[in-house]
């Protein structure tokens, strides 16, 4: 299975240079720590040293990094280790394409899939996995679905006005519900009303 995953990214990155040699390659996956946990197969090295490819999108956020891990200090007990995860699993990546001169870009998707939590807790999660990426020798960030940025005075912007130009959509009421307290880490100016996070 990982065999016809890799032939088949070869085969669709080779078709893309004909079509515009110009075009980056870049394969966004999750880290074999993820995979293990949630039973997926990927060929990370195989496909790592495929010339067809560019680099990797390291697919590592608060979701993947939730997952528990077991504390040998604990006498085995599972605990939520956010930070440590999200390193290790950058990590990965980092030492992956180690060596090469493959491009290596890291997920920072500010907000977990997972509802129900409190946003003193989202953004606890999402800080947690900027400072692990923080720690990496890696200079490129892709930042994930503009409608999870929020600052102080932009929750009165519409959806639209929102996500111009910008990937991903945000529902309107999804953002009046918000308190503006939720900042943005990435340096710049943010999409929605220009100001610079704090």
């Amino acid at each position: 299975m990982a065999l016809l995953y890799q032939n088949h990214l070869r085969d669709l990155f080779k078709y893309a240079d004909t079509c515009d040699p110009q075009v980056k390659c870049l394969v966004a996956a999750h880290s074999p720590f993820d995979s293990a946990i949630n039973p997926m197969v990927f060929p990370h090295a195989g496909v790592a040293e495929l010339p067809e490819v560019d680099g990797y999108i390291a697919q590592v956020w608060s979701d993947t990094a939730r997952s528990e891990m077991t504390d040998p200090t604990r006498d085995g007990e599972d605990v939520e280790a956010v930070f440590q995860k999200a390193f290790l699993e950058y990590n990965y990546f980092q030492n992956l394409l180690r060596g090469t001169k493959k491009e290596l870009i890291v997920l920072q998707d500010p907000k977990s899939d997972s509802e129900g939590f409190p946003w003193q807790t989202y953004r606890r999660w999402y800080e947690q996995t900027v400072v692990a990426s923080s720690l990496l020798n890696v200079a490129s960030f892709e930042v994930a679905l503009a409608r999870s940025f929020f600052c102080t005075g932009c929750v009165s912007r519409t959806a639209n006005e929102f996500s111009r130009g910008h990937s991903g959509n945000a529902g309107s009421a999804e953002l009046s519900k918000l308190s503006g307290d939720f900042l943005c880490h990435v340096g710049g100016r943010m999409p929605c009303c220009g100001r610079t996070p704090t």
